[in-house]
């Protein structure tokens, strides 16, 4: 067991390793990040290092509600290492094969969710859930939702979720994935009845300070800080904050473009020799990174110089500095003492916080962006999300003399939570467990339709979009071929919804031909399986009224209506005439971007397929089959069947998927290709005379081969997809003797190995040599027994899919009582999906070992 500091650390630890889920509730600055990541980290060592496989999740996600700063979590975070007593200990660093990555969506560096210790946003873990993940291609959107299945999940700050949305999902999500994932639910801010509620629901432990036990005593830095807060009246000005400054001074307003506004009247007005810096979520990485540079104790903490960081609520979770004056705008009381905890954060500090009510231009208050007024078609029964009364119960608290110009302890605050919040808990636990079962029936709902409007329902209401800037998009080759290549801003339609209008009240006078375009996220060409030559093409199309905007997944703006500097980052204004933004940069490139086709045979893909799954780790990829055990351990338990069945369905699934390349017209047009390769003068890596092949050689990038796909000319070599589950469905049902449930799984995953719509196909005929392929491939994935007499029984000439096929393309959880069959799918999903993707360089780089030779 690793070494911990604290008692209530030990207690999270002693809980998730003995597989239990908890919710935490600690106060800001006691350490509830490495609480939550150390149980996590150690299940991680002990199937490294001690090489005990499928007992602890080999995957940790760290969802925090905002668009945090998440880089900080590098720099405060710990790893265990083997110390004198021969067990792990927590000491600086990071373990490189962990590989922890950022998720965001101003730094998507883990689209796939790849990395073994991901940091991201709620909103990217919801919406990969609900196979509606942010930024990525339509085509792959069913791999991220098998990430959550066997994952340590935790959600940190959980009383900040909108609570009709997000906080609801969450909670219908750790229902579903209860005993097959583990969770933690961690705060600082859970009112007294909504934490004893949420345990009940979710059948969690809980640790919890509680009268007379006194918790976190042993957590010094709490006991020993004091911050003095303040209602303040009037509006938080550039002066305003002169006045009341420290050495180490932390503004947050409640809104970017107060932020930008107040930064740049400081910048105007302070004192030289003080260092001020604007930090938001809309900054292009590489200023995102200067700016960044101040988040650091060395920087803020301890630099001679007076520092001061203007921002917003990315600084409210994850961020381990300490301002001794934090001037803010009142938001709920939750995120009040989110933000209060980067305030006098070390042992014996002393502090200020000022709280001024947020005043819009007109002089109005205006608590945006925490909720809007329930609607007139919301059901008048459900819990109003809008957290406007909560803002205004929280100013109302302040004010009052338990409250106003004292030094608030975290008792204090626990009291001020239940004033500011005990009503809208109080509503919200009423009649929960009735809602949470509503909300599991629309994620299933969710799962069978893929419509984006469930991201606004189940998620925020103003759900972020991307935003690129761009000249003329549809003459830009990445922009139409990959546009996440490109680096964009989170945005929501609102917020473009508002400043179209602006625009249409008041029309600049440029001479661009559109304000805004839209992209549905849909390709133009949507047989990309059957010529992958190139990457789906898409079309931008102007936005002709603000409704528009609500048609359409992505967005550009064009440079002379968008204002964007390194200083202040994107701003909805029309800038000078002399400077227009610039387009779009290059963003880092991802794991689903282009890369050239290497030409391998049938039976090398499916080593490779195989190494990546079972046999080989390789950089920061653990062996696929490794990464799914605790989930598919769980799924089998829960579906009543065994591990080692679940275990043979995805083999099974993994061995079959690409069957349908073995049909005549799919052979004979790589065969023809290939020799058409060679024929120009290119070295073809494999030819037909090498085995019935899988891939062609191809790089769109090098001219000669661009010029010898316009000359090709060959009947199209069609899908394969579906054509490999009809060819396989008398081998599936034998293999599944009959049980219709697990038989609709593995054909649903063959079918949906490309894309989640696939559901039809076209003629077959099965290619002269390929069920001595078939044969092999079956031996290799351990059906040494059965493959003679299965690759007999492969279907080896159809028109059509059939029936069974056709009906296996339905929603699998809709067909079966429960979800758990559509966890399943996606779990066998998400591991084929990867697996294919590294197949090639698996087997290029470890080809020389057979599969017989690495088992």
């Amino acid at each position: 067991m690793s070494t911990l500091p604290y008692c209530f650390q030990t207690a999270v630890y002693n809980y998730i390793r003995a597989n239990k889920d908890v919710l935490l509730q600690a106060p800001p600055g006691a350490g509830k990040t490495q609480a939550a990541l150390s149980p996590g980290l150690d299940g991680l060592w002990d199937a490294d290092k001690n090489h005990i496989r499928g007992r602890d999740p080999q995957k940790v996600l760290y969802a925090v509600p905002m668009r945090t700063l998440a880089k900080s979590f590098y720099q405060q975070n710990l790893f265990p290492t083997k110390g004198l007593s021969g067990k792990p200990t927590w000491t600086k660093g990071w373990q490189a094969i962990w590989n922890p990555t950022i998720q965001t969506g101003e730094q998507p560096d883990d689209p796939l969710l790849e990395g073994r210790v991901i940091f991201l946003t709620v909103d990217q873990l919801l919406a990969s859930f609900l196979t509606l993940p942010y930024g990525l291609p339509r085509r792959l959107d069913n791999i991220n939702a098998g990430a959550l299945i066997g994952s340590y999940l935790i959600f940190d700050e959980f009383h900040l979720y909108p609570t009709n949305q997000m906080m609801l999902t969450v909670l219908a999500l750790c229902r579903m994935l209860k005993g097959i994932s583990r969770f933690i639910l961690m705060s600082a801010t859970f009112s007294a009845r909504f934490l004893k509620a949420i345990a009940e629901i979710l059948k969690a432990e809980t640790v919890v300070d509680e009268p007379g036990l006194n918790l976190f005593a042993d957590v010094t830095n709490i006991q020993s800080q004091q911050r003095t807060w303040q209602a303040m009246e009037g509006p938080l000005t550039a002066d305003v904050v002169q006045r009341r400054m420290g050495q180490r001074t932390l503004v947050i307003c409640n809104q970017v473009e107060r932020a930008q506004v107040l930064y740049e009247d400081l910048r105007a007005s302070l004192p030289v020799g003080v260092d001020c810096t604007l930090l938001h979520s809309q900054f292009y990485r590489a200023d995102r990174q200067a700016h960044e540079t101040y988040l650091t104790r060395e920087s803020f903490e301890q630099n001679s110089r007076p520092q001061m960081i203007v921002s917003t609520q990315v600084v409210e979770v994850g961020l381990d500095l300490s301002a001794d004056a934090l001037l803010t705008e009142c938001a709920p009381a939750a995120s009040l003492i989110q933000r209060a905890g980067r305030c006098a954060r070390r042992k014996n500090e002393r502090g200020n916080v000022y709280v001024f009510q947020p005043l819009d231009a007109d002089g109005n208050v205006n608590y945006l962006p925490y909720g809007t007024p329930k609607s007139k078609t919301q059901d008048k029964n459900e819990p109003d999300d809008s957290l406007l009364d909560t803002c205004q119960r929280t100013w109302e608290a302040l004010n009052t003399y338990q409250f106003q110009r004292q030094v608030i302890d975290y008792r204090g605050e626990q009291k001020l939570i239940d004033q500011a919040h005990g009503a809208a808990d109080e509503a919200f636990v009423d009649g929960l467990e009735a809602r949470i079962e509503k909300r599991i029936e629309e994620i299933t709902t969710c799962l069978a339709n893929r419509d984006d409007g469930y991201l606004s329902q189940m998620i925020r209401t103003q759900s972020s979009v991307p935003l690129f800037i761009d000249a003329d998009p549809n003459a830009d080759d990445t922009l139409t071929r990959n546009p996440h290549q490109r680096e964009s801003f989170g945005v929501s339609r609102g917020r473009l919804y508002r400043y179209f209008k602006t625009l249409e009240e008041s029309p600049p006078a440029i001479e661009a031909e559109f304000w805004l375009m839209g992209c549905t996220g849909q390709p133009i060409d949507l047989e990309t399986e059957a010529d992958n030559f190139e990457p789906p093409k898409y079309k931008w199309c102007p936005i002709q009224s603000a409704t528009d905007l609500y048609k359409y997944r992505w967005f550009v703006a064009h440079p002379q209506i968008i204002t964007y500097t390194a200083t202040g980052g994107l701003r909805f204004q029309v800038p000078e005439a002399a400077a227009p933004a610039s387009a779009s940069p290059m963003g880092k490139p991802r794991s689903y971007d282009y890369k050239p086709y290497v030409a391998d045979t049938y039976l090398q893909h499916l080593t490779g397929l195989y190494l990546a799954t079972y046999d080989r780790d390789h950089g920061s990829h653990i062996r696929l089959a490794h990464e799914a055990a605790y989930g598919l351990n769980g799924l089998c338990e829960q579906l009543g069947f065994t591990a080692a069945q679940g275990e043979r369905l995805l083999r099974l699934t993994l061995a079959l998927h690409d069957v349908g390349k073995l049909n005549q017209p799919w052979q004979a047009w790589a065969a023809a290709w290939q020799e058409s390769y060679a024929q120009s003068g290119l070295p073809p890596t494999v030819t037909v005379a090498d085995g019935p092949l899988a891939h062609t050689d191809y790089d769109r990038r090098d001219k000669a081969q661009e010029d010898l796909k316009k000359s090709f000319k060959h009947a199209p070599r069609g899908t394969h997809a579906v054509e490999s589950a009809e060819a396989s469905l008398a081998i599936i049902q034998d293999a599944c003797r009959g049980n219709e449930q697990q038989i609709a799984v593995v054909l649903s995953s063959i079918m949906r190995h490309h894309t989640p719509e696939a559901d039809q196909c076209g003629a077959f005929q099965l290619a002269a040599g390929a069920e001595t392929a078939i044969t092999e491939v079956l031996r290799q994935f351990g059906f040494e027994a059965e493959a003679d007499y299965w690759s007999q029984m492969v279907k080896r000439q159809f028109k059509q899919s059939g029936k069974s096929v056709q009906r296996s393309s339905g929603d699998v959880a809709a067909r079966y009582s429960g979800w758990n069959a559509a966890l399943l799918h996606y779990l066998f999903i998400r591991v084929l999906r990867l697996a294919d993707q590294r197949s090639g360089e698996y087997w290029h780089r470890y080809g020389q070992l057979t599969v017989k030779e690495v088992k």
